[in-house]
C-alpha cells in the first residue's frame, strides 16, 4: 500500500496519487498495489480497515504523516516494513535515515522504492501512552510556534490560493517573531532514568526550548545530535538556556557550521524515560504537530518509549 498525504509538499501529493496509480497498473499489472490519500486526522483508523494482508507500507508526506502511520502500523500490531517518501516540510526522518535528496522524488523512484529489502529499526515514544512520536517532541518556543503556524495551516489548506511557498514561508517568519519571548514555564522540573538506570532531576523552567529528540536531524534540517541512534531506547534530552543556543541549533542547517562541533556546547543527557512536571499548561509540539490542547497531562507530562518500527532503506 502507497499512502499519500495529498496536502504534502504545497499539495504536490494529490498530483503523486493519480500518476502512480496509473503507474501502478502499468509497471505492476499483475501485482495488488492500493495507492490511497490519507485521511485527515484518522490516519489510524483508515489503517485498520485497510490494512489486511498488506506486504508493505509506503508512506509519502512529511513528518506528521510519517508519525501517524508509524503509529498507527505499532498499534494495529501489523509487522510490515515501512517506507518513507519526503515530501513535507521538514522531512527530518527521512533526513536521518538518508532517504531525503533535496528534491522531490519521480513517480518511477516511488514505484522501484517498493522492492527495497534492507531495513532499520526505529523506536516510538508515547507521551501520555496516548500520543506517539518518533523524531522529536519539546515545549518552549519552538512549540509555540508550531501550535500557532497549525493553526494558519490548517485556515490555508482551506483555501487553495492562499498555499503559496513563499506566502507560505512569510507567514512562518511572522509567526516565528511573535513567538520569540516564549519560554517553558518557570518552575518546571525535569525528571529522567539515564542509560545505567539511575534516576536523576533537574529544573528546566525559563530555558528557551526543550527538545526530546530520537533522531540526529530536528526542526527541518538542524543537525541537533550526529551520534544520536534512532533505535537504542534512548532519548537525546537537549536544553536551550540561552537564544544564542538555539541559534546556533538553527545555524546548523548550513553543512559548514554543523561541522564546527557547537552541539557540544549545549547541555544534553541521554534517557530511558522522562517526566516533566509542568508549572503550568503550556505549548507541547511532537514531531511538527501541536498537541498542546490534546493532552491532559495534570501538571505531569510522562515519555516513555512504546515499541519499534522497521523503516526500509534504499
Amino acid at each position: 500500500m502507497i499512502l499519500v498525504n495529498p496536502q504534502a509538499g504545497n499539495r504536490k501529493g494529490a498530483e503523486y496519487i493519480s500518476v502512480l496509480r496509473d503507474l501502478a497498473a502499468r509497471v505492476s499489472p499483475g501485482e495488488d498495489v492500493l495507492v490511497e490519500p490519507t485521511r485527515r486526522g484518522g490516519i489510524g483508523e483508515q489503517m485498520s480497515q485497510m490494512a489486511g494482508g498488506v506486504d508493505r507500507l509506503i508512506v509519502v508526506g512529511g513528518d506528521g504523516t510519517v508519525s501517524q502511520a508509524l503509529e498507527a502500523v505499532w498499534s494495529l500490531g501489523l509487522s510490515v516494513p515501512v517506507g518513507i517518501v519526503p515530501l513535507g516540510t521538514g522531512n527530518d526522518m527521512a533526513r536521518s535515515l538518508g532517504l531525503y535528496r533535496g528534491r522531490s522524488w519521480l513517480p518511477g523512484e516511488v514505484m522501484a522504492y517498493l522492492g527495497a529489502s534492507t531495513t532499520r529499526k526505529v523506536d516510538l515514544w508515547a507521551l501520555q501512552d496516548r500520543f506517539c512520536f518518533s523524531n522529536y517532541a519539546s515545549l518552549g518556543l519552538d512549540a509555540a510556534v508550531v501550535r500557532r503556524f497549525c493553526l494558519i495551516r490548517h485556515w490555508m489548506e482551506a483555501r487553495p490560493g492562499m498555499g503559496r511557498k513563499g506566502f507560505y514561508f512569510a507567514l512562518y517568519i511572522a509567526v516565528w517573531m511573535s513567538c520569540v519571548r516564549e519560554r517553558v514555564p518557570r518552575g518546571t522540573v525535569m525528571a529522567w532514568e539515564d542509560d545505567s538506570g539511575r534516576l536523576l532531576q533537574r529544573p528546566v523552567g525559563g530555558a528557551r526550548v526543550l527538545a526530546l529528540t530520537n533522531t540526529p536531524y530536528y526542526a527541518a534540517g538542524a543537525l541537533m545530535e550526529p551520534g544520536a541512534e534512532m533505535g537504542d531506547g534512548l532519548l537525546e534530552v537537549t536544553l536551550f538556556s540561552h537564544m544564542r543556543h538555539y541559534a546556533e541549533l538553527m545555524a546548523t542547517r548550513a553543512r559548514p557550521l554543523a561541522r564546527l562541533g557547537m552541539q557540544g556546547r549545549w547541555w544534553r543527557v541521554r534517557a530511558r524515560r522522562v517526566e516533566i512536571r509542568l508549572a503550568r499548561e503550556a505549548p507541547l509540539q511532537a514531531d511538527g504537530e501541536d498537541l498542546s490542547s490534546r493532552l491532559e497531562c495534570g501538571g505531569t507530562l510522562k515519555v516513555e518509549r512504546k515499541g519499534q518500527v522497521r523503516i526500509l532503506l534504499w
